[in-house]
């Protein structure tokens, strides 16, 4: 499996990072800073499950979400926020996941 994270950095993406390279089946995981660079990224290599940051102003994390649902609606789109504010937004654009800061492992786990 292929996994993409858009995320500015912090505890939240060292766990996922961590956690992501425990797991026997992850082939790849890629962090990107940039929504322009996630975006390219994604549409050239099709990852099978990103982790997108919410929640932050440097990063638009719905509209990126919606963008690589219009590119391919098989990606599983897992957003990452501090706060429960955007959760009937994540869902509304098709999110497979919503993962709350402090991250809990097994939440994370509930994801594969």
């Amino acid at each position: 499996m292929r996994v993409f994270i858009l995320h500015t950095g912090g505890s939240g993406l060292d766990k996922i990072v961590t956690w992501l390279a425990e797991k026997t089946g992850i082939k790849e995981v890629a962090v990107m800073k940039s929504p322009d660079g996630f975006l390219e990224r994604v549409e050239r290599d099709r990852p099978e499950m990103v982790f997108i940051r919410i929640g932050n102003s440097e990063i638009p994390g719905l509209g990126v979400a919606q963008m690589v649902t219009a590119m391919d609606r098989n990606i599983r789109i897992v957003f990452v926020a501090e706060e429960k504010d955007y959760a009937l937004d994540a869902y509304e654009v098709g999110a497979y996941g919503y993962l709350l800061c402090p991250i809990e492992r097994e939440k994370f786990e509930l994801l594969f």
